[in-house]
Formats: structure tokens, C-alpha cells, sequence
């Protein structure tokens, strides 16, 4: 698709940036599975939490960051 949208107008500020939109949510969502597993083995490192809720965010996300906050408060405590 992105190829024929290319072709159409190689100079298209607008298809240039929602292809990169989609590569990087696409890259995005490989993150935030290898973070959730991280999150899974060692329930208690804060760089990878960190990392979840910016990339939640990031992707549009606020329900997933939201549950997630609350389960670091299960796991850190209040």
C-alpha cells in the first residue's frame, strides 16, 4: 500500500509521516510485549514499568498504562 501511495506522489509529506506512524507503533508493540514479559519475571524493576507506561502512552494507550499503574501499586505498595 505504502509503495502505490508513494508512487502516486513520491513527495508526500502526509504519506511519508503516517508510514512512519505505523513503523513505529508497529515497533511499539514488540516493545511493550518484551516489557510485559520483563514485568513478568521481575515484577519489581521500575526502568522496565517506566519504559510500559511511556510506550502505553506513546500508543495511545491510557486504559493499558492505567491498569498497569495500578497493578505496580499491588506490587510496590502505596
Amino acid at each position: 500500500i505504502w509503495d502505490r501511495a508513494v508512487e502516486g506522489d513520491p513527495n508526500s509529506r502526509v504519506v511519508r509521516k503516517a508510514r512512519e506512524r505505523v513503523t513505529r507503533l508497529r515497533e511499539a508493540d514488540r516493545e511493550i510485549e518484551g516489557l510485559r514479559r520483563d514485568l513478568q519475571a521481575n515484577p519489581q524493576n521500575p526502568e522496565a514499568l517506566a519504559a510500559l507506561l511511556r510506550l502505553y502512552m506513546e500508543t495511545g494507550q491510557p486504559d493499558a498504562a492505567r491498569a498497569q499503574l495500578e497493578e505496580a501499586g499491588r506490587v510496590f505498595g502505596d
